[in-house]
């Protein structure tokens, strides 16, 4: 670069570096205190930073981390964050402070992001102008603030990074430019897991704009073995979580990824952070919020106006395709109208004569819009003209619309109806790894950045026709207009939580926070990486199978969910100070010591018990008949585990009556739960050998047989319920407990007699 271009360089990032600090200037006073946007997400990935900044990755103690206690490879049920490691480390080891660490990697992430755009954009447009606004688009837009709390998703400078890299290979075949590109999807791969599926679609897209119609085969095999060569650092990590995600049993349920997909009319859903926008709050969904920007959008829509005109020269189109693409476009038209009918007044119809039109949702005809648009501007001279010449803008237009429609997951919606045509995302579904997304939404972040690319064009393309103070004046009216859009007047802070009243008890220890099960879990989370011991607790993207019967355990007040932990060793527990019931519950324990009491919270000591003894079961009685209060249950007996009887929800009288073969003596049951795994809340077991008179062979709460069962096989728990032997020609298993939002769900059920020498 010249030096002028340096010099610019140097001022660009100056204003990006001083927009953030106005920004953050509630923040920056605060930074060792509080963090940004919230206490939870944000403490989470504190303390992933903490762990990484203090571990050597790629060993088995780095994958060690310590919650969930007992499981193991915990680093693997949420994101490892390592990329942004980068920059995190060398804060947390220069401040000594992971609060601190974490603030600033999340602050830094704005100029990073507006400056690698600007790199971009300046490259591809020729224009300073088009570039800086392009970076504030990227940089400091209204989808960045719907995800301050999501530091991984603030981290995606090496997105336009990647980008600038293939454009620059494509250009000078220069080999540093691949050593670029693959860092560059290092990094972010490894900052991000989300944008390594989202940046190799990207990817995928540049391929074939720019390499494909060109027939450039030797351009495609360089980035395609750049890419595999910078993937094999990944490889022992990808197949680390593969394996860990398969034993446990982790998947994503389609209901999440429907849910956690962006409504189609989510362009008009601001984030409710932004100060001018906030209220704007149409088709939203949970990350669905996906308004560009007031000026960025009429900015983009000049840049594609500019494709348009540009297309002009490229020829003319065959008669047919001119005829097709107009009936495509008046379909869209039309369609469009019957959706925005439906979802502005309601349900619509129209009758002339015999002929009748309406319409009842707004779903379909939507996605008939849509579909029928995209092949108008598929059949466009313009698209034709830049395809063929390889234009970057046309590209990003295109790549956009694409990216945003993944967002809308495998069933796209309007204003919450959903749609019975598929996606795009339904085709990735198809492709390793993709099933593993939860948040299709996040798609719209390559859409943002397409975006600011599009807006490079248009600003560049009015700076070149203004001249002097007036262009000037625009450049600053135009800046300050994207800055508006996404701005928040006081970035939203909270304060660090209170740790526990004595950590000096805690460290190498084993610690139960209750309640349990709740967002207060991100506490113990963060303070055990902080203060070096082990949480029984977690706060993580997955959680263990047997994590459910702590959360319960404590939420019904049950003496055994202490029982498991305190088998090989002391176990401490750390109760709110707004939570009496529970304190009462951890007083009442044998040998309880309190070592700890603070303003938020007590702090106690449970010695070790001894270890739990576990009852042999004899031979299988032959079950001939099972009957159930609920649906049919004779696929309990029927030997095979992989039919499963569900029973929803826990009311608190579902029975099972289970009929042997002849009268025997009986002395336990076994229960192998299904998916999702529930157990009863409370189950009484009854024995009778005539069917009318019972008597109580067992009663009480199953949660300590099941942390242990789900800890030994999580994705198939197998609890043992032994009893005294008795005689028996029926077994009925109650469930009495009430809980309406679990059900109780089984694979097997199993009656055994007395182990030889038992009695």
């Amino acid at each position: 670069m010249t030096r002028q271009a340096w010099r610019t360089l140097w001022v660009v990032t100056a204003v990006y570096v001083g927009v953030t600090a106005v920004l953050a200037r509630d923040v920056l006073p605060n930074l060792g205190t509080h963090l940004i946007h919230d206490e939870i997400d944000p403490l989470l990935i504190a303390a992933i930073l903490q762990w990484n900044a203090t571990h050597l990755p790629f060993t088995d103690a780095w994958w060690q981390f310590p919650i969930f206690f007992p499981s193991v490879d915990v680093l693997a049920f949420s994101e490892h964050l390592l990329g942004v490691s980068v920059i995190a480390a060398p804060l947390a080891w220069a401040t000594g402070d992971p609060i601190v660490a974490a603030n600033l990697t999340a602050l830094l992430t704005f100029p990073l992001c507006a400056l690698a755009t600007f790199l971009l954009a300046r490259h591809l447009t020729g224009s300073d102008a088009g570039a800086f606004v392009a970076g504030l688009v990227y940089g400091f837009g209204p989808y960045r603030m719907s995800q301050l709390a999501h530091l991984q998703m603030l981290a995606v400078q090496w997105v336009p990074l990647a980008m600038l890299a293939l454009h620059l290979y494509r250009e000078t075949a220069r080999r540093r430019w691949l050593v670029v590109l693959g860092v560059a999807w290092l990094l972010q791969a490894l900052s991000n897991g989300y944008a390594l599926f989202i940046l190799s679609v990207f990817v995928g897209l540049w391929l074939l704009w720019f390499v494909v119609p060109q027939r450039r085969w030797r351009l495609l095999a360089d980035v395609a073995l750049t890419l595999v060569v910078a993937t094999i650092p990944l490889v022992p990590i990808l197949w680390r979580y593969l394996e860990v995600h398969a034993r446990n049993g982790f998947s994503r349920a389609a209901v999440e990824v429907v849910a956690f997909s962006a409504d189609a009319a989510g362009f008009l859903c601001a984030p409710f952070e932004v100060s001018v926008w906030g209220w704007l709050q149409y088709g939203c969904r949970a990350e669905g919020q996906l308004f560009p920007g007031l000026v960025t959008a009429v900015l983009s829509l000049g840049g594609v106006y500019l494709l348009r005109e540009r297309g002009r020269s490229g020829g003319v189109a065959a008669s047919v395709l001119t005829a097709v693409r107009r009936l495509a476009l008046a379909v869209a038209v039309v369609e469009l109208a019957s959706a925005l009918m439906v979802a502005l007044s309601g349900p619509w119809a129209i009758e002339v004569g015999p002929l009748s039109v309406h319409a009842s949702e707004a779903a379909r005809p939507f996605m008939v819009a849509l579909v029928a648009a995209v092949a108008a501007f598929a059949l466009s001279p313009s698209v034709h003209t830049a395809l063929n010449q390889a234009r970057p803008l046309g590209f990003y237009v295109a790549a956009g619309a694409i990216m945003w429609w993944c967002a809308l997951g495998p069933a796209p919606a309007v204003f919450g109806q959903a749609s019975e045509l598929p996606g795009p995302f339904t085709l990735l579904t198809q492709l390793p790894g993709f099933t593993s997304l939860r948040v299709p939404a996040r798609f719209w972040l390559a859409t943002t950045l397409c975006l600011s690319v599009v807006v490079a064009f248009a600003v560049a393309e009015l700076s070149r026709r203004l001249q002097g103070v007036t262009r000037g004046v625009a450049l600053c009216v135009l800046s300050l207009g994207v800055l508006s859009d996404g701005w928040e007047m006081h970035l939203p802070f909270a304060a660090v939580p209170a740790g526990p009243p004595n950590p000096g008890a805690l460290r190498g220890e084993r610690v139960l926070y209750l309640p349990a099960g709740s967002y207060r879990d991100v506490v113990p989370t963060y303070f055990s990486v902080l203060q070096g011991w082990t949480a029984v607790n977690g706060y993580s993207g997955f959680e263990p199978t047997h994590y459910d019967g702590v959360r319960q355990g404590g939420k019904l007040e049950l003496d055994g969910v202490f029982t498991f932990f305190r088998s090989t060793a002391d176990l401490h527990v750390v109760v709110a100070e707004d939570a009496p019931r529970l304190q009462a519950l951890v007083e009442r324990q044998p040998g309880v010591v309190m070592t700890g009491r603070s303003a938020a919270a007590r702090q106690y000591r449970l010695p070790k018990q001894v270890p739990i003894s576990h009852v042999p079961l004899g031979d299988a009685r032959p079950v001939t008949r099972a009957t159930s209060s609920c649906p049919p249950a004779p696929i309990l007996i029927d030997g095979s585990r992989d039919d499963i009887w569900t029973c929803a929800p826990q009311l608190g009288n579902e029975t099972i009556t289970l009929t042997l073969r002849a009268v025997g003596e009986v002395a336990g049951v076994r229960m192998t739960l299904g998916r999702p795994v529930e157990f009863p809340r409370q189950l009484v077991i009854e024995t009778s050998l005539d069917g009318a008179g019972w008597d109580t062979a067992r009663s009480g709460d199953v949660v300590t047989e099941f942390i242990e069962a789900a800890h030994t096989n999580p994705i198939r728990p197998t609890i043992d319920v032994p009893f005294p032997p008795r005689m028996a020609a029926f077994v009925r298993l109650r469930q009495v407990g009430q809980d309406p939002a679990a059900a109780w769900s089984l694979r097997e059920v199993e009656v055994f007699a007395p182990a030889p020498g038992s009695r």
